[in-house]
């Protein structure tokens, strides 16, 4: 077995698992503290690893604990402990977004994906300062808005803001 680097990120509830390498599974084992991964480098199927000469699995959707959708690049294991599976996600996205005429009067954007935790948005002015989810500007599926909150009135058509997700 060898190590390889993973990026674990746990807020409440999923785990979130950065993987880094191709072509290997993901074993959780989610304790109270700490959490405890094993990675194994190839494809691990019930019957033995890949290149053995019982069966094995040609791809993760062949493992009974991963359900992925609409692959994309940049995606990351993200293990929902409600349906214990694992599901593909996107990873931490950063938008550049020039602010039309049309956003200030409607005093919201579009992000192009829905983040994973509303409150882990942040949204920088460019030039300014990171104004303070929930009371600068809200989070409701993939909009932000800033109706009757503190950017209302600060933002104009042609400014840029930075959003992390």
């Amino acid at each position: 077995m060898n190590e390889f680097s993973v990026n674990v990120v746990q807020n409440d509830d999923p785990v979130i698992i950065q993987v880094i390498e191709n072509n290997f599974t993901v074993e959780p084992q989610v304790q109270s503290e700490p959490i405890v991964i094993t990675v194994y480098e190839g494809i691990k199927g019930e019957k033995g690893e890949k290149g053995d000469t019982g069966d094995s699995i040609e791809s993760l959707t062949d493992v009974n604990d991963v359900e992925l959708e609409d692959l994309s690049d940049g995606e990351i294991l993200v293990y929902d402990s409600s349906t214990q599976k694992w599901r593909n996600k996107f990873g931490l996205r950063t938008e550049k977004i020039i602010l039309t005429q049309q956003n200030v009067d409607d005093m919201e954007i579009s992000l192009l994906k829905m983040p994973h935790y509303s409150e882990s948005v942040t949204l920088i002015p460019v030039g300014g300062i990171p104004q303070v989810n929930g009371i600068d500007f809200d989070v409701i599926d993939n909009i932000i808005s800033w109706e009757n909150l503190g950017l209302q009135g600060v933002l104009e058509a042609g400014d840029m803001v930075v959003v992390h997700y």
